[in-house]
């Protein structure tokens, strides 16, 4: 037996004896655990933000620059999804991001141009 098996050894039986004797209290659960979110979900729901500021603002200039940097994200998503091959969340993110821009879109058709809206020089 060599001294890690032994060391290991030794670290179970004091934590039998520990829980075995008499008056023990288990540590509490954990209530939550820790939720962690990938580079790709963060580029994801920064995608989502932009168009969803690009749909709220009634400037059409910042409008389209909402939309260029959400379209900018969109492609960084699409890089990192193709160099940790998974195409068919790529597909599926991309699907929703071009519902949530046709979205952004039509509304923006469906309102007329705001007054404080300044064409682009």
């Amino acid at each position: 037996m060599n001294v890690f098996d032994m060391l290991a050894e030794q670290r179970y039986l004091d934590w039998e004896k520990k829980v075995s004797a008499p008056g023990y209290q288990p540590p509490p659960p954990v209530s939550k655990t820790a939720i962690r979110k990938s580079y790709e979900g963060y580029v994801y729901g920064e995608v989502l933000a932009h168009l969803d500021k690009a749909a709220e603002t009634d400037n059409t200039r910042k409008q389209q620059e909402y939309l260029q940097k959400a379209r900018q994200l969109e492609l960084q998503l699409v890089i990192l999804l193709e160099k940790r091959n998974m195409p068919h969340a790529m597909t599926t993110l991309r699907h929703a991001i071009r519902l949530r821009r046709q979205a952004v879109l039509e509304r923006a058709r469906s309102t007329p141009a705001s007054a404080s809206a300044k064409p682009a020089t």
